[in-house]
């Protein structure tokens, strides 16, 4: 192996270092969102006990202290929707994962099921938003997933605070 072929080789080397690097930071600031495709264009509707309900959960979770962009909803009568003006947060509870087979005509319960509660810190200078209008309780645009827990009481729990965009 003569002098020209280790060089070219090192160049080659280094040459694939850099793509490795730019590969990874490309991986590191790609957006998270859910849903996963089409984000901005289209909204995923939530009903209880599906799975789009669990990998949201999952999605929540697994994203504590990063920014996410989520583009959600749930008709009212699949949810309930809380807003405490005073404190400047709403909450969304869903059910979220059946702990046994329910009965005919049997509603879901803490004895039965537990339930995702997410709850909203507004912020003014966001364009992010959570409402409830026309029978529909939506979710949409970037917020900050702070923290979660859970079950305690039949609940899971996780806090977001709507970003600055």
């Amino acid at each position: 192996m003569s002098f020209s072929d280790m060089v070219s080789f090192g160049g080659f080397l280094s040459g694939f270092g850099a793509l490795f690097y730019a590969w990874r930071q490309h991986e590191k600031n790609k957006e998270l969102s859910f849903p996963g495709r089409n984000a901005h264009r289209t909204m995923c509707n939530l009903k209880p006990f599906s799975q789009e309900v669990e990998q949201l959960a999952d999605f929540l979770f697994n994203n504590i202290d990063r920014k996410v962009y989520l583009s959600i909803s749930i008709a009212e009568e699949d949810a309930s929707f809380v807003e405490h003006d005073e404190e400047n947060v709403s909450c969304i509870y869903i059910s979220y994962q059946k702990l046994r087979d329910f009965s005919e005509g049997e509603e879901a319960t803490t004895e039965n099921s537990l339930t995702l509660c997410i709850n909203v810190e507004k912020n003014k200078k966001s364009t992010s938003k959570c409402y409830s209008q026309y029978g529909l309780i939506a979710l949409k645009g970037y917020f900050t997933v702070k923290n979660s827990g859970g079950p305690r009481m039949g609940e899971w729990w996780v806090t977001i605070t709507a970003a600055e965009s």
